[in-house]
């Protein structure tokens, strides 16, 4: 009973035995190493301590083979068998799913037993066919839950049986060989004894060594294990050696009739020098998770709970080091201490705790921390890990999981835990964040300001002079007397002496030179004093350190998208499609003074993707701001709109159907369509029409044709040489501005109404 087992297990580890067999058990062919199989499965099933061991012995994959479930032999064929023999009630449970196995208790030291998903393991018939094949050695060929699912190991060239003869020899079949080949000779009574004393066997142990002993002697190189001829070398020698140290010992406590020492397993450990180049974060190696040969190993996580809590405790541990660790002799904690450390080590783990949050948002829920992580992206100054964190934000926001492919249940806590993670990203200053994360849009050196057929409008842009718009103020012994006590003079012995103005590229020119620093003050025309470099976003991430993992518009599309699912997790409007009062905070936030400049010059990119989701956005959050809507005109959003040269004009269209009759700018009550229209001064009334009447996507059409009928006269030309070149020429050089300070903020001037002379024979009566 378990009494008695207790006691044997404590000494099969004291006294070295579980040491000699695991070593033959792992290095020996044949029935020597069944034998040793066997000893070790029934010493360490159920012992604590054993599970312990193995822990420091062997990787977490070979150990998640313990937990998988253990194929069932099928039953012999009816016609050859004899009347079944009465069976006792025990006989008739069927065999016990190792819930209680020593594998699967976490207190005991290994992995928990996981939930296998569907399509993540796959049972195989080896080579030979027939139930025979089944019942014997193809009895551990389960494959690694963390495999790519075209074979146990996870390599392209394997199959799921275990075909090498160690494989073969360590099956189920406690009698060897001779049970396999008595399905097919020994007739119907050797055929039931083999299945009874397997099955009897298969009870008498709780976790699947059938398929651990298998998965150790065959190669593996995925996500979940990396085990190949090197690592078994590896094991093979540790366990050597430490037998042999042993032997020693106890050798020289015999020459001086000491008593003989017990083996020390609790501090034994096994080091795989191959494993050590490897990435393995809760025993997952990464770069093989997220750029392997299987390509949904992100969706076989068995326990992704477990293993996204592992990689964002790792990734928190490597950034504070990175802060924190700083040269001297404190013994502060420093990423090389914490193990491998290095900027490429927490990209990967970013990126790992991107995927795994994005595919298993339901399983994680809501994403702790956020406040850290949008401080680290906002602080960091390594331009490629602000990169990748804003790839994990906006996973959290807008998790993969939460789309309508995956099962309703998932669906519904994948929602549940991003509208969570969003009243979280608001509550860390998430929006402004975002929101400069935008302006720095107008950076990108491939601005797309005019694509039409003429190429006088490419002209007008690239006439415009790189603008110089920031200064910098140097400390002078003026500045030192006037903190002392001493009187200032002039602007210019208040902060210093200013330099400037200069580019951006100066900027970062003097910075990396050492010229300057972070504490450095630092002005552009807009702003109301000089502020230190540091605490100026644009800045501060200009003059950053390491190459860039996406583009500039690429990184204001992630930054509408963050902004996009705020306003989306809070909508405006109730079920019933009652607007709710006061208004959602993400809603206020973007329209306050501080974002709704940015969020509407965005527009003068001319990126159309950009334009296209930042113009959905501003009719998300305008469309029941009754307070902001009337003052649109202001921010210049008419002008921005309308000057843009794409083809893409549906939100856009969107937009401008929402807020061009609600501008406080025209006049109210009274007068035709273009007389209450804020478009009437810029457009043909023909036209504005269509937006009134046909709605965004008529009016998208008809603006980017050509339209020669009763209803609508407006042509390609006429759009191409008079619309977008007179908007323009009215916003200026602000636009190139812009691109030097991203945060200047448009003064508004009424723009003169535009006429058209292809419509000065015309005359509109009412709507032709």
């Amino acid at each position: 009973g378990a009494a008695a087992a207790g006691p044997l297990r404590e000494a099969a580890l004291s006294e070295g035995a579980m040491l000699h067999h695991l070593l033959v058990a792992c290095t020996a062919q044949g029935a020597r190493a069944k034998l040793s199989q066997d000893l070790v499965s029934l010493w360490g099933d159920g012992s604590p301590a054993a599970a312990q061991l193995f822990r420091r012995i062997f990787p977490a994959g070979l150990l998640r083979f313990l937990t998988l479930p253990r194929p069932q032999p099928p039953a012999p064929p009816r016609q050859s068998l004899p009347a079944p023999p009465p069976r006792s009630s025990q006989d008739s449970l069927p065999p016990r799913w190792p819930s209680q196995s020593l594998a699967s208790q976490s207190q005991r030291g290994l992995p928990p037993q996981q939930t296998m998903r569907p399509g993540t393991y796959h049972g195989s018939v080896g080579p030979s066919d027939g139930a025979a094949a089944a019942a014997g050695g193809q009895l551990g060929a389960v494959a690694d839950p963390l495999g790519s699912g075209r074979g146990v190991g996870g390599n392209s060239g394997s199959s799921s049986a275990i075909n090498s003869p160690r494989g073969s020899e360590s099956g189920s079949n406690p009698g060897g060989r001779g049970g396999q080949g008595g399905s097919h000779d020994g007739g119907a009574g050797a055929s039931r004894t083999s299945a009874q004393q397997q099955q009897q066997r298969r009870r008498s142990v709780k976790g699947n060594w059938e398929a651990f002993w298998g998965a150790l002697t065959r190669d593996h190189h995925h996500a979940g294990l990396i085990w190949n001829e090197t690592t078994r070398g590896e094991l093979r020698l540790a366990l050597q050696n430490e037998e042999a140290a042993l032997k020693a010992a106890r050798a020289r406590s015999t020459d001086t009739s000491a008593q003989p020492p017990a083996w020390n397993h609790v501090e034994f450990k096994v080091h795989y020098p191959t494993l050590d180049k490897h990435l393995s974060v809760g025993g997952v190696f990464l770069n093989l998770l997220l750029d392997g040969a299987d390509q949904e190993a992100v969706e076989k996580l068995p326990a992704p709970g477990e293993t996204f809590a592992a990689m964002q405790q790792a990734f928190l541990c490597l950034a504070d080091a990175a802060v924190a660790g700083a040269p001297g002799g404190g013994g502060g904690a420093t990423a090389t201490a914490l193990g491998r450390g290095g900027d490429a080590d927490r990209l990967t783990i970013c990126r790992a705790m991107a995927a795994t949050y994005s595919a298993h948002a339901a399983a994680i829920g809501p994403m702790t921390g956020m406040d850290h992580l949008v401080a680290l992206a906002d602080r960091t100054a390594s331009r490629p890990l602000r990169h990748t964190l804003l790839r994990l934000l906006q996973a959290a926001l807008s998790p993969a999981a939460a789309d309508g492919d995956s099962r309703e249940a998932q669906v519904r806590h994948a929602s549940s835990a991003a509208q969570a993670n969003c009243a979280a990203f608001f509550l860390a200053g998430g929006v402004q964040f975002a929101v400069d994360l935008l302006a720095s849009a107008h950076e990108s050196k491939e601005r797309t300001r005019a694509a039409l057929l003429t190429t006088n409008l490419i002209s007008h842009s690239h006439a415009v002079q790189e603008s110089k718009e920031w200064c910098y103020y140097e400390p002078t012994a003026a500045v030192t007397s006037l903190s002392e006590g001493g009187q200032g003079g002039s602007d210019a012995t208040q902060w210093g002496e200013r330099r400037g103005p200069l580019s951006k590229d100066d900027i970062r020119s003097l910075y990396h030179k050492g010229l300057i620093n972070d504490r450095t003050l630092c002005w552009a025309a807009g702003m109301g004093e000089p502020a230190p470099l540091s605490s100026l976003r644009e800045l501060r991430w200009w003059v950053a350190t390491g190459p860039a993992k996406m583009e500039l518009f690429e990184q204001a599309a992630v930054a509408l998208s963050l902004l996009s699912a705020v306003a989306e997790a809070r909508p405006a409007v109730d079920a019933a499609g009652a607007v709710v009062a006061p208004l959602p905070g993400g809603h206020r936030a973007m329209t306050s003074p501080a974002c709704l400049p940015h969020l509407v010059q965005v527009m003068a990119t001319g990126e159309p993707a950009v334009v296209a989701a930042a113009a959905s956005l501003l009719a998300t959050v305008l469309r029941h701001n009754t307070a902001v809507l009337p003052r649109l005109y202001a921010s210049g959003a008419f002008f921005f709109a309308l000057s843009y040269c794409g083809s893409n004009l549906v939100e856009l269209a969107t937009l401008l159907r929402v807020a061009h009759l609600e501008q406080a700018e025209v006049r109210r009550g009274g007068g035709g369509l273009a007389a209450r229209s804020f478009l009437g001064a810029l457009l043909p009334e023909s036209l504005v029409q269509v937006l009134q009447g046909g709605g965004p996507a008529a009016f998208a059409a008809a603006l980017a044709g050509d339209s020669d009928t009763p209803e609508l006269i407006w042509t390609h030309r006429m759009r191409g040489q008079r619309l977008v070149p007179q908007m323009l020429q009215h916003l200026g050089e602000f636009p190139a501005r812009l691109a030097e300070h991203g945060h200047a903020v448009y003064e508004y001037t009424p723009c003169p109404p535009i006429t058209y002379p292809e419509l000065e024979s015309e005359l509109w009566c009412h709507r032709y």
